[in-house]
């Protein structure tokens, strides 16, 4: 039961689309939570947050919990809200979550009960490269063997 658990999380990078969500995520992907406007919700983080970040800071507010450094809270502006990111820094790990508007199936809590994984590594495709930072050794050293054999040139 536990591994059938364990692949519905890896498969699927978003909380489960119930009031009371709890999970484990995955460092390498971003989570989805869906916050319905006019309602507000709690993200509560397995160790102290930092800082949180929001792509569209005038249409989705994010204000830390002043009773609990775990926690924070989530709402939209009123005017419109749509799909934007949010990523929070803990004092540990960096989680990154897409926050997607609803008409149902809104999260009033979302537990982040722990995570795995890393962020992944991504070449760009670029091929390194020898530069030279200084002049080469060689020809200093002809120019002085030049000198203390007499022959300038």
């Amino acid at each position: 039961m536990l591994f059938s658990s364990l692949f519905v999380l890896i498969a699927l990078p978003t909380f489960a689309a119930e009031p009371i969500s709890r999970a484990v995520v995955d460092l390498s992907k971003s989570t989805e939570i869906h916050i319905a406007p006019g309602r507000v919700s709690v993200l509560a983080m397995p160790e102290s947050i930092a800082e949180a970040k929001v792509g569209a800071p005038g249409k989705l507010k994010v204000v830390p919990s002043a009773s609990d450094s775990t926690e924070l809270t989530l709402f939209w502006v009123e005017g419109g809200a749509f799909r934007t990111n949010l990523i929070v820094r803990t004092t540990k790990r960096i989680f990154v979550f897409d926050v997607v508007p609803v008409t149902s199936g809104h999260q009033d809590v979302i537990q982040v009960r722990g995570a795995f994984g890393a962020p992944g590594l991504r070449s760009v495709g670029r091929a390194i490269t020898e530069t030279t930072l200084a002049p080469k050794l060689e020809t200093k050293l002809k120019i002085v063997r030049k000198l203390q054999e007499g022959r300038i040139e």
